[in-house]
């Protein structure tokens, strides 16, 4: 028992610091998350598909050398689709995962060209021109891929300093920032002011940097 309020209280604390963290660079408001795939829904895995057909989130991972965070993301907000089987397990098709990962790296050679970022920095503007007179803040969410190195720069720069920081803000994931590579809370002081949102979430320690689109 002592062990465990050991643990607890450091956990804690890890917590504490990263929230003050946040309130000295003046981030007054705070979205709770829930469970990891608690936003997810499932379709019902038919009977006719085999189980050398389907494979589970965790094994996926295991088997592409990636933190089961980056799958758990890839079906909240990737557009992989997750079934399950008479309400337990979670499931990927395989076929299904295949082609999904066709499609993710022609988005990737597509946003590996010259002057994508710039392009897309400049819709970002017009759209966040729109967005205020509407009395809404747009805000961009990025993953890791922003951090790599592409032809000498990374994309997450291209944006700090092309963003118009009246109209676009940025949206925070201390996740991705640190599996990026870069330290969360340096980063975070260093956008301070443009930064409207923050994802608070832990990572395993040790755990290798990877430059995925979520």
């Amino acid at each position: 028992m002592e062990m465990l309020r050991t643990f607890l209280e450091k956990r804690w604390k890890r917590v504490e610091n990263a929230l003050r963290v946040l309130y000295n660079t003046n981030h007054g408001e705070f979205e709770k998350g829930g469970e990891i795939m608690s936003e997810v829904t499932y379709t019902e895995l038919p009977e006719t598909v085999a189980e050398d057909q389907v494979v589970k989130p965790v094994a996926l991972a295991k088997e592409l050398g990636v933190a089961p965070q980056i799958v758990y993301g890839w079906i909240r907000t990737g557009g992989l689709k997750a079934y399950t089987r008479g309400g337990e397990g979670r499931y990927i098709l395989r076929d299904e995962f295949s082609a999904w990962q066709e499609e993710k790296e022609r988005k990737k050679a597509e946003r590996e060209q010259p002057g994508f970022y710039e392009k897309f920095c400049d819709q970002m503007n017009k759209a966040g021109e729109t967005a205020r007179k509407a009395g809404v803040t747009l805000c961009y969410h990025h993953h890791s891929f922003e951090f790599q190195n592409l032809n000498g720069k990374r994309a997450i720069e291209t944006m700090i300093a092309r963003f118009d920081p009246k109209l676009v803000k940025f949206q925070l994931d201390t996740f991705w920032i640190k599996i990026g590579g870069e330290d969360p809370r340096t980063f975070i002081t260093r956008l301070k002011g443009r930064v409207a949102l923050v994802h608070l979430k832990d990572i395993r320690s040790g755990t290798a940097f990877e430059f995925q689109d979520g």
